[in-house]
């Protein structure tokens, strides 16, 4: 159990505010960990170009594991390529040509089948349990128009009668009648419509086994693991209950993708949903208020640093309905 003494701040609270996340995390009943290790499903991402790193490596800042609605437990883990090296050339004796970097020579071989050229994938994988058990591989890339293989490391093509959907993803599986039964026509119109979500562009999918995966290249849109600055707790703290609300609203709508309930959903259903993420982060104001009196020394901070819980509270109820 994380002591509040542990994430004290003696002058800047930029240092402890990992501490502070996993101490709001754990008030959830989740757990937060920072530099954690690679997600399972990594290795079969690359193997698809559905990630990829000019490097050959990634970094690995956070993970949060928990149960969300109904139960249903998950593992979400921001995945960063790491950054490429620059080479130092030596050029002429004026220094003309000297500094050039490797990430254009990659760029230049990389794979044609990727459409991102950033030079590495950066964003997060969600992983959780799928109701029904494949027994086959299915992957659902986004759509490279005429760039489309045939074959996807060893995966063949699998056609949709949607065009909405085809206009956008490419279908690969080793069980062509099992990739039809995962993609049922909810299932289908859901993730077209997720696409089209701020949250939701680029989204990539795999079944595996019993599991449901899901690639998100998301850069700045969307952030739970990284060090910010801050200078006092009520700053630090507003921070990361924005991030929580956005970890709430992709849980949401990856929920949402595996109910066979229609496109707009059953009476209700979506409905129910979001009320428990909302339920969520309500609860988190009885956890805020305690830490609060626990940071908000009087001997060690300033007089208009003690009284930054209700400001930071009116904030905090604008985000029980989290949009992006």
């Amino acid at each position: 159990m994380l002591k509040t003494e542990d994430f004290y701040p003696p002058k800047d609270f930029s240092a402890q505010v990992q501490n502070l996340r996993a101490y709001i995390y754990e008030a959830l009943g989740w757990s937060y960990r920072p530099n954690v290790g690679a997600p399972a499903i990594l290795m079969a991402l690359q193997a698809a170009s559905m990630v990829h790193s000019f490097s050959g490596a990634f970094k690995f800042r956070g993970e949060v594991l928990g149960q969300g609605y109904k139960g249903q437990a998950f593992e979400l883990v921001d995945v960063t390529a790491n950054n490429i090296p620059r080479i130092d050339r030596r050029g002429n004796d004026w220094g003309i040509g000297a500094q050039q970097t490797a990430e254009a020579e990659f760029v230049a071989q990389f794979d044609a089948t990727n459409s991102d050229n950033r030079g590495g994938y950066e964003g997060i994988v969600l992983s959780m349990p799928h109701y029904d058990k494949s027994l086959g591989h299915t992957i659902v890339r986004r759509d490279l128009g005429k760039r489309n293989p045939a074959q996807v490391n060893g995966l063949k093509r699998v056609g949709f009668p949607s065009l909405e959907f085809e206009s956008k993803f490419a279908v690969y599986s080793n069980d062509q009648v099992e990739a039809r039964f995962l993609l049922s026509p909810d299932f289908v119109a859901r993730l077209t419509d997720f696409a089209e979500d701020y949250m939701g562009r680029n989204v990539q999918c795999v079944f595996a086994g019993n599991r449901f995966h899901v690639a998100l290249e998301i850069d700045d849109r969307f952030d739970f693991s990284r060090d910010f600055k801050a200078f006092d707790y009520q700053e630090a703290a507003t921070t990361i209950i924005n991030e929580v609300g956005g970890v709430f609203y992709l849980l949401e709508k990856v929920h949402a993708l595996q109910a066979r309930i229609g496109r707009e959903g059953a009476d209700g259903a979506d409905e129910a949903r979001g009320k428990f993420y909302r339920g969520l982060l309500q609860s988190l104001i009885p956890a805020i208020k305690e830490a609060e009196n626990a940071f908000a020394k009087p001997e060690k901070w300033k007089q208009e640093q003690r009284h930054a819980l209700p400001y930071f509270c009116e904030g905090l109820q604008g985000l029980l309905r989290p949009r992006f």
